[in-house]
């Protein structure tokens, strides 16, 4: 007995998302870094609600702390509250790739 679940529906970029998420989606969603964006993604939303609790800001204000803070640790400053978590995924991107 197979159950059906639907046609596979390919991913769409939000409208909603800031102009940074939509760069990146659109440049990596068809690479074999994908999976390992999507990974990071989630990590870095997963700080929502501990920013929102943490400071009594809106759950949309607190993604847009939470990607300044992704912006920086990019850009090198390891102030940033999310520098490790970037610099480890970034260590797990095949040297050939990088």
């Amino acid at each position: 007995m197979s159950k059906n679940f639907g046609s596979i529906v390919p991913y769409t970029i939000k409208r909603s998302e800031i102009g940074l998420i939509k760069y990146i989606e659109q440049t990596l969603l068809r690479t074999s870094l994908w999976c390992d964006w999507v990974v990071l993604k989630a990590l870095m939303l997963s700080y929502r609600t501990s920013v929102v609790n943490r400071t009594g800001v809106t759950s949309k204000r607190a993604e847009q702390m939470i990607w300044n803070a992704f912006v920086a640790a990019v850009n090198g400053d390891e102030r940033s509250p999310v520098y490790f978590e970037f610099i480890n995924a970034l260590g797990c991107i095949p040297a050939d790739v990088k």
